[in-house]
């Protein structure tokens, strides 16, 4: 699990990591790069896909987990809605795991780069 949260900005790793449970903490293995304000009009999904490329990740199944559906674009079928005010249910687990089992990885075309 890759942090993409804006607490990494002000937060380490392993900071991070003492938010959740001692069995979960350790799947947490790094934060997403920060890229420049206004270099596309999905912010997360782009950060997202940057330390995908490189990290050697491209190709993978990956799924998100946010409140904030306007930080990636309209058609991201790797975005998990959750909200704000209830956070992370059984629907959302569901989602993820439609997400992780059968989304065919895309391919990371050139506009993430």
């Amino acid at each position: 699990v890759v942090f993409s949260t804006p607490l990494r900005l002000t937060n380490s790793i392993e900071a991070l990591r003492r938010l959740f449970a001692d069995d979960l903490a350790p799947r947490f293995i790094d934060v997403t790069p920060v890229l420049p304000v206004d270099s596309t009009s999905a912010p997360r999904e782009a950060e997202i896909r940057k330390w995908m490329l490189v990290n050697n990740a491209y190709g993978r199944h990956w799924a998100a987990l946010d409140a904030d559906s306007s930080l990636y674009a309209p058609n991201c079928g790797e975005l998990v809605r959750c909200p704000p005010n209830k956070g992370l249910g059984a629907e959302q687990f569901d989602d993820l795991r439609q997400i992780l089992r059968f989304t065919p990885p895309r391919v990371l075309g050139p506009r993430w780069l």
